[in-house]
């Protein structure tokens, strides 16, 4: 092959055709190196505007490291009961351990509404109480366990008739 070189306004030779250089990696990233060398790697520099990465697992990201201004992988992880993390060829889903659209209904052994709190007892206990922020009882009603639901015991509990009415005792029954 004949490589012409021609001078350019700065007075630096430039190539006119194409060239073959020796000592190059065939299909990598060709940049120049601090000693103004033409260089290949199979990695491509972050300060060449590379990764600095060259193998993933599924669900990693590339996150700056401020150390050496670099990128590093790392993955998503979920918090038990609270946030599910799965990590999949090309893909990451978050998911939660149940549904929670308006029209599910999510079960939890206990929860907290500003001002009210609710509390579920276990299987071997039998009332379910509603009580406000300085724990007044607002609703109480006794419960039984089917062995696969709870179920309300009639006659029994104040209901909601009652508080709102200020009507005293309220049998559901």
């Amino acid at each position: 092959m004949i490589i012409s070189f021609s001078q350019n306004k700065i007075g630096e030779p430039a190539v006119v055709g194409s060239a073959t250089i020796a000592n190059l990696t065939a299909s990598k990233p060709v940049f120049s190196d601090a000693s103004k060398k033409l260089v290949s790697t199979g990695t491509q520099p972050v300060n060449q505007g590379g990764t600095g990465q060259t193998t993933y697992t599924d669900g990693q990201v590339l996150i700056g490291n401020t150390t050496g201004n670099t990128l590093a992988k790392a993955s998503l992880t979920g918090t038990t009961d609270q946030v599910v993390v799965t990590n999949g060829a090309g893909s990451i889903t978050l998911s939660l351990p149940q549904s929670i659209a308006i029209t599910s209904s999510p079960q939890f052994l206990s929860f907290t509404v500003p001002g009210l709190s609710e509390t579920v007892t276990d299987k071997n206990k039998t009332r379910v109480i509603i009580e406000d922020a300085t724990a007044n009882v607002l609703i109480w009603q006794d419960y039984y366990w089917t062995g696969t639901a709870w179920a309300a015991t009639n006659n029994y509990g104040y209901g909601h008739f009652a508080l709102r009415n200020n009507t005293g005792a309220y049998s559901n029954g």
